[in-house]
């Protein structure tokens, strides 16, 4: 490894080190009130059935009576589940087996800064690199998220896997390696196992490389099937399977709420299903939930297409979460070094100021590396890292917008967006350097480097 890469690997082990502090004082000084609540709890109760009784359902029967029979469901995909399954011969300590979960949400937190900095080095100088894991160390919704057993750190984690694969992905002649597409395919399907929303995201690979695009395509849904296959398959031969509620229904019909009120009240904002008495009916499946959403769109057509493509997706990509208690909080928090550590309260300040800035340039980066002029002034641009990035922000945003969509369900995808970010502020150094004369640090393009 040249001196270039000793000083880029340094630096980025660095600021992962100072990631890790964070993290690690978040869980050590933060106690959440009831962490075992609504979605954490169906994860908590889907894994205890499975490793006590034998059977994945998020029904808590047993508990109430031993002798309760149980039947299999879907509601949750399994892989939180699983994760907690692991902890559970801790049964009952409870607080002990969250403990554990966090700190395996310390560790997969650090390693996610470890693998964005892996692909941001690939792409970007190595000012841009280090900036996009500084910007991923201290996002405060990420550093929240560590506390919670809840999906999302897992999930950030894997597609910051996802996109350090990227770096591999192809030859230098642009043919995508099998090898490496099939792995990024398992990743994408443990993501999948996770955050069930990216299983949609697996047609889109295809997109991520410049040629023998079916081939990559396919190598990626092999890859994908091997973790996501059983469960599909477990589903289909399931006796007595119980597919109501239905996740997918409900949230489509929490989608539907205009401003998330019900009946235009802002007393209901932001959970109005909890004011609904027709919710559980109208969600009981997707059928129809689907026939829900259409009666609403054709009883206000042009309400319903503002509050869709206007209005709804700002709630993706703010600052404050409104799935939660406040600010970047999901479940209530007793204590927290937010409120009392200097350096927590500064890089929270921080990124709230610069959130709205950092999105609108990531925006801009997910257009500029599909335009040709601009995406061959970045290293190594055509190669699938940027693409997939972009892709990964593009398909969260559209694929969101019937559904409910706090900014939660983007967390998985930050450190995507954090490097997105990066590429005008690139551009443009770039371009100011050629005109005066200065290099960047930047790589040049694997051709060049060829010759």
């Amino acid at each position: 490894m040249h001196a270039r890469g000793v000083w880029i690997a340094a630096m980025i082990l660095v600021v992962a080190g100072f990631g890790f502090y964070l993290r690690l004082t978040m869980v050590a000084d933060t106690e959440v009130v009831g962490p075992l609540r609504a979605d954490a709890s169906e994860y908590y109760l889907s894994a205890y059935n499975l490793t006590k009784n034998g059977v994945y359902t998020m029904s808590d029967a047993r508990l109430k009576d031993p002798g309760a029979v149980l039947r299999p469901d879907n509601f949750r995909w399994p892989g939180q589940p699983l994760l907690i399954a692991a902890f559970m011969g801790d049964w009952p300590d409870h607080l002990l087996i969250v403990r554990k979960i966090q700190w395996v949400n310390v560790l997969a937190g650090t390693a996610t800064l470890g693998l964005i900095g892996v692909a941001a080095a690939a792409v970007f100088p190595a000012w841009a690199a280090i900036m996009v894991v500084m910007l991923t160390a201290v996002s405060p919704h990420l550093i929240v998220l560590t506390i919670y057993v809840l999906t999302e750190t897992p999930a950030a984690f894997f597609v910051a896997l996802l996109l350090a694969l990227c770096v591999v992905a192809r030859a230098e002649d642009e043919t995508p390696r099998p090898a490496v597409m099939v792995l990024i395919g398992f990743v994408l399907g443990l993501l999948t196992l996770f955050r069930p929303i990216f299983i949609g995201f697996v047609p889109l690979m295809g997109l991520a490389v410049t040629r023998r695009r079916l081939e990559a395509l396919l190598l990626v849904a092999a890859g994908v099937a091997v973790p996501v296959a059983p469960w599909l398959i477990r589903n289909l031969l399931a006796d007595g399977l119980v597919t109501t509620p239905s996740s997918l229904a409900m949230t489509l019909v929490i989608g539907a709420y205009p401003d998330y009120v019900f009946n235009g009240d802002p007393r209901t904002f932001p959970f109005p299903q909890s004011y609904d008495p027709d919710f559980l009916k109208v969600s009981a499946s997707v059928a129809t939930a689907a026939g829900e959403v259409l009666r609403r769109i054709a009883a206000d057509p042009l309400g319903m297409a503002a509050w869709y493509a206007l209005r709804k997706p700002i709630y993706l990509w703010q600052f404050v979460n409104i799935d939660g208690v406040g600010d970047v909080l999901v479940y209530p928090v007793r204590n927290s070094p937010f409120t009392t550590d200097p350096v927590f309260t500064f890089t929270h300040d921080a990124m709230r100021v610069l959130h709205w800035p950092i999105v609108g340039l990531a925006g801009l980066g997910s257009l500029l590396v599909w335009v040709p002029r601009t995406a061959k002034l970045l290293p190594q641009a055509r190669g699938p890292v940027l693409r997939t990035a972009s892709l990964l922000l593009v398909f969260l945003a559209v694929a969101t917008i019937p559904l409910n969509n706090p900014v939660r369900f983007a967390v998985p995808v930050l450190p995507a967006l954090f490097l997105m970010a990066l590429v005008l502020p690139v551009l443009v150094v770039g371009w100011i350097g050629s005109k005066v004369g200065v290099t960047t640090g930047a790589r040049p393009p694997a051709s060049a480097r060829a010759g």
